[in-house]
């Protein structure tokens, strides 16, 4: 079984981190199988999507200097934080004599039981939370930089419990994605993380920190204490996640598990569409499940099905597709860490755009933008077969950023992948050609006060003069890129 195989790659999780040759094989060698962030592209979605309570998790450990009640820790819990920090920055003769003088302070702090040193399938982690079924995994590591990445091994561990072939296990990751938490402690530094398993193993750090009681040892203190408690939280609804998946699991054919369960931010007042997620959704608009490669491990583009009535912004303006069920309208999905929606219902209201259902902030950092599926291909397509783009295409481009322009913004990434033609008539109304929409507005800004991305490639020759990195953005660098891109499309005939 291909599980199997992948989970005989990888190395021992203590021997995957205590050496370059172990690192190299987890980092390098199974890359295409083991996902945590390196190399820089092996990553997918981030994992806070793909279950409430983890998603939650991230929120609260993102905002532990504001004060939220659910997270605020009682005396007792304060008390136990601030003697587990006292041990942990004392210096110890190995790993053993740590977790010996952690045991029972960081058993207090966090709250929930947890066993320590219990084999599960061959891999015996620090310690668990669940006992056989572990929604929790925590190594510990004498001091940062000896023996190894505690978080890097409990990730390992925790891939390497979840891949096992043991009937429940299997039985759990055939209907769910596993969510856990992991926690690496090395010597001062803490660090928090959450994983799932959809297509294979991924996990993301969401705190990190090092511990401290000097001068600001009250608010460190606190700060430590509100992320037990939030882990606390997340543990207790794990553990009632897997009782109930163990007593009524769902069918064996179900696969939403591999798709994202979203949630909206607390403060999020409005209401969540109905999704029903279908595929995946490659930038070059390919339809998939499971990814293949790198690229499609990073897209965040779905493909989904919400009642056609409603939508969280309004009424849902698309028209069902064939492969939407009868009331349904096919939206696509996307999740991303900006989004200027105001510029996209602009264009949306003009035809230049696709309807925008939705634009929601949700946990782990993003914005969930639920929009209307345009069946059509994308100008990169055209321009990838060395072909000219109808003149009507040109047209309709001119008219979004001229729209754009009269509201004060900057579209900035004037590319061909973010400009779909479809069949019909242009915005000019003639019924020749192709239609143009833009499609992407995650770097659209105010003219004269938003700033490009950090990470735009300003050695690339594919931009305007004065598109770099942090630069101010002004309406000039989009009538630059219009004129680049008015030669990759045909001459206007009379």
């Amino acid at each position: 079984m291909e599980v199997r195989r992948i989970r005989k790659s990888f190395p021992a999780p203590s021997a995957g981190v205590k050496s370059f040759s172990g690192v190299q094989m987890v980092v390098n060698d199974n890359a295409d199988n083991f996902h945590a962030g390196r190399p820089a592209s092996n990553h997918g979605p981030p994992v806070a999507l793909f279950d409430p309570t983890l998603g939650l998790l991230a929120y609260y450990l993102s905002h532990l200097d504001d004060d939220i009640p659910e997270i605020e820790p009682n005396h007792l819990q304060i008390g136990a934080v601030h003697m587990f920090m006292e041990q942990a920055l004392r210096s110890y003769e190995n790993e053993g004599k740590r977790l010996t003088a952690i045991e029972k302070s960081l058993q207090q702090a966090i709250g929930i039981d947890m066993t320590w040193k219990q084999s599960i399938c061959g891999i015996i982690p620090d310690a668990v939370f669940g006992g056989g079924l572990p929604y929790g995994v925590m190594e510990v590591k004498n001091e940062a930089g000896l023996e190894g990445d505690a978080s890097l091994q409990a990730g390992l561990s925790y891939a390497k419990i979840v891949m096992n072939g043991q009937d429940k296990l299997e039985a759990l990751r055939q209907r769910s994605n596993y969510p856990a938490v992991l926690i690496g402690t090395m010597g001062d530094l803490l660090e928090i993380g959450i994983a799932v398993f959809t297509d294979g193993p991924y996990s993301d750090c969401v705190f990190s920190q090092r511990l401290r009681l000097d001068f600001y040892q009250s608010e460190d203190v606190l700060r430590v204490s509100r992320a037990f408690k939030a882990v606390q939280l997340a543990l207790t609804s794990l553990h009632k996640l897997y009782a109930r998946l163990q007593d009524k699991p769902p069918p064996k054919n179900n696969i939403a598990h591999i798709f994202p369960s979203p949630s909206p931010v607390p403060s999020y007042k409005g209401n969540m569409p109905s999704l029903s997620f279908t595929d995946r959704l490659s930038r070059t608009g390919e339809l998939y499940l499971l990814a293949k490669s790198p690229d499609e491990r990073r897209s965040g583009l779905y493909l989904a099905t919400m009642p056609k009535s409603r939508g969280a912004d309004g009424p849902a303006t698309g028209s069902s597709s064939g492969d939407a069920p009868d009331g349904q309208v096919e939206v696509v999905v996307k999740f991303t860490t900006k989004y200027n929606a105001d510029a996209h219902r602009v264009l949306a209201d003009a035809g230049l755009a696709p309807a925008l259902h939705a634009c929601i902030p949700v946990c782990g950092c993003l914005h969930m933008v639920v929009m209307e599926r345009v069946h059509g291909e994308m100008a990169w397509d055209v321009q990838q077969r060395g072909e000219l783009l109808p003149y009507t295409v040109y047209k309709d481009v001119k008219a979004a950023i001229n729209l754009l322009h009269q509201h004060n913004f900057v579209f900035g990434d004037l590319r061909t992948p973010n400009i779909m033609c479809a069949p019909g008539a242009s915005s000019s109304g003639s019924d020749e050609g192709s239609h143009a929409m833009l499609i992407d507005f995650d770097w659209v800004g105010t003219h004269g006060s938003a700033r490009y991305p950090a990470i735009l490639n300003d050695t690339l020759s594919v931009w305007a003069f004065g598109m770099q990195r942090r630069a101010m953005m002004y309406k000039e660098h989009d009538l630059a890129m219009l004129e680049k891109f008015r030669e990759l499309c045909q001459a206007h005939t009379a």
